[in-house]
């Protein structure tokens, strides 16, 4: 993804997973087709890939996938593979006006947030990793079943993984062999589990709001009333750090892309100050 909002693949493209309308292995990055029936002024704003399927999170919150489909890792309620990006079909019991915000994929499963933090997967199914209680492939996006709140997710080839915005904890379903659902045993499982990872016996204290403005920004945006000595982190919708320097007051965005991001600021013996910063 450029910082245009365009979206570039390359490599092997036996099943369509570059979504440039054929199935040509590319040596060198070729354009992902613009969606048919996309909303204008829409751009890419999040990726990700499984073993032959790529997916796509636009700027208005819809969903697309590519590639091999199998098992209905494209989630278009189909099992055909598609060489350009198809619409993710949304969920007939979604809450009202939500959207995806976040996406994730390995080998042949896609699990995906939506702004409610309710959390979506379908493909492949065998060892419980769409966590819906069944081993049934789906090809549509279905809930996980205990109707969580969560905040981050990830998937490995047989498992996924999500963490509750209620406590921090993380919790997972699917093959567990060699104990990858981090329950203390090699038990798979069908539904999302918790970890037993040790928990803090007292909670960080709660970071107070920062002041951003405009919000949402395009080139640059203002952080008024900054304590002194203050550094700020910048992180993408996946965690991913995307700046870290000292804070001012004028904090430019050029070169980043549409999207969701995460801002911190934090001073010697001050409280965290965070905020939510939509790019334009």
């Amino acid at each position: 993804m450029r910082s245009d909002g365009t979206l570039w693949a390359w490599g092997n493209n036996s099943y369509g997973q570059l979504g440039d309308n054929s199935t040509t292995t590319r040596l060198l990055p070729t354009a992902v087709l613009t969606p048919v029936g996309a909303a204008a002024g829409t751009t890419w704003t999040q990726i990700a890939a499984g073993i032959y399927h790529s997916v796509g999170l636009r700027s208005d919150g819809s969903l697309w996938t590519w590639g091999y489909n199998i098992f209905g890792q494209l989630g278009d309620a189909s099992t055909t593979a598609s060489s350009v990006p198809v619409a993710v079909v949304t969920p007939g019991t979604v809450g009202a006006n939500t959207r995806w915000t976040s996406v994730a994929a390995n080998d042949n499963h896609t699990v995906a947030l939506r702004s409610d933090n309710s959390l979506w997967a379908w493909g492949f199914n065998a060892y419980g990793q769409v966590g819906d209680n069944s081993l049934i492939n789906r090809p549509t996006p279905v809930r996980e079943t205990t109707n969580g709140s969560w905040s981050q997710i990830a998937t490995s080839r047989y498992h996924t993984l999500a963490i509750s915005t209620s406590t921090g904890q993380v919790f997972a379903s699917g093959f567990n062999a060699q104990g990858q659902l981090g329950g203390g045993n090699t038990t798979n499982s069908l539904v999302l589990v918790a970890s037993v990872a040790p928990v803090l016996s007292a909670r960080p204290a709660a970071a107070t709001r920062l002041a951003v403005y405009p919000n949402p920004a395009r080139g640059q945006c203002q952080l008024p009333a900054l304590p002194p000595a203050a550094t700020l982190q910048l992180t993408d919708s996946q965690g991913r750090l995307v700046r870290s320097q000292p804070a001012t007051p004028t904090l430019s965005l050029v070169g980043l892309a549409t999207g969701l991001y995460l801002l911190r600021v934090q001073a010697p013996d001050q409280p965290l100050r965070m905020a939510r910063l939509a790019v334009e």
